[in-house]
């Protein structure tokens, strides 16, 4: 590891954690540049960002902060319950058109289908939450 980079997502100035993600933001507390802790705001591109994104004011560097704890715990029971909830509305249709198969139409596909998108987005969620919890540098 080069004198910038450590294991501690939240490093002391003197070694700082960088993770490049999809877009190649840099995912640091402290200017992964420098380890400067002076910085302006600047407006994130992403669409979700629950902080602005960090300018260093000594070498310019743009950079990220990692997801608050509190974001993490959101993802992970929102994610959680609608995953539940998808979850038991599949095997409620299913059980139900076990019992009454002469009784199967459109709208139960349909309703399975929408049931399932919403059941892997609430676990896309879910698995976001505690990649943010267990490892706050790299989301």
């Amino acid at each position: 590891m080069s004198q910038h980079e450590s294991s501690n997502p939240y490093a002391s100035p003197g070694e700082v954690k960088v993770v490049t993600t999809f877009g190649g933001r840099k995912i640091c507390k402290v200017c992964p540049g420098c380890g400067g802790k002076e910085y302006k705001r600047k407006k994130p591109k992403r669409t979700v960002a629950f902080r602005s994104d960090r300018r260093c004011r000594a070498c310019d560097t743009v950079y990220s902060v990692p997801t608050p704890v509190w974001a993490a715990i959101v993802f992970l029971l929102v994610g959680g319950g609608l995953a539940f909830v998808a979850g038991t509305f599949v095997l409620g249709v299913l059980a139900l058109a076990s019992r009454f198969p002469d009784h199967l139409g459109i709208s139960i596909f349909i309703s399975l289908a929408i049931a399932g998108v919403l059941g892997l987005a609430g676990l896309f969620a879910f698995f976001h939450g505690l990649r943010a919890l267990f490892r706050p540098g790299s989301v």
